[in-house]
């Protein structure tokens, strides 16, 4: 037999214990902002990430434009960033051969206009800065993939 016994909220609150509540529960953020389902919270995502790269790329920008101005100079916020045994990691596309003028498919497809520098045009600006240069990795053998697919995505069209 069934009964409908009703109670105060205290009592079914006893009753129950942690899981009735009077306050809304809030999501962990990592939940709520990174792994939301929710198209609001998408449309802030999505604004969050284009801001954040538009600064990365207006940085980068100012970064190409000193250096086409200050051809043979180290970008020089780099040391003034870097406390006496501070560390920095300078990423560029370069060249393994002596200085050179661009190959002509590369100027043409992969960087109209642009000029990938030779290691010691590279190296020379580092040390004249007074920046120590303590390790330096050729990507050749990997970045030879990326070529053979941007080749082949050309030719296929």
């Amino acid at each position: 037999m069934c009964s409908n016994k009703t109670g105060t909220r205290e009592e079914l609150n006893n009753y129950l214990g942690d899981y009735v509540t009077d306050h809304h529960h809030e999501e962990p953020f990592w939940r709520k902002y990174i792994f939301s389902v929710d198209h609001k919270v998408i449309g802030i995502q999505y604004t969050v990430t284009a801001l954040a790269f538009l600064l990365l790329g207006f940085c980068l920008m100012l970064i190409m434009r000193w250096n086409l101005a200050n051809p043979g100079e180290i970008v020089p916020i780099v040391g003034k960033l870097l406390s006496e045994d501070g560390v920095a990691l300078i990423h560029t596309i370069g060249s393994i051969n002596p200085p050179r003028d661009p190959q002509p498919w590369i100027n043409k497809y992969i960087f109209p206009g642009g000029y990938t520098p030779s290691l010691s045009e590279v190296a020379q600006p580092i040390e004249k800065s007074g920046l120590v240069l303590s390790d330096i990795e050729v990507l050749r053998k990997h970045y030879a993939h990326t070529l053979r697919h941007w080749k082949a995505r050309f030719l296929s069209k």
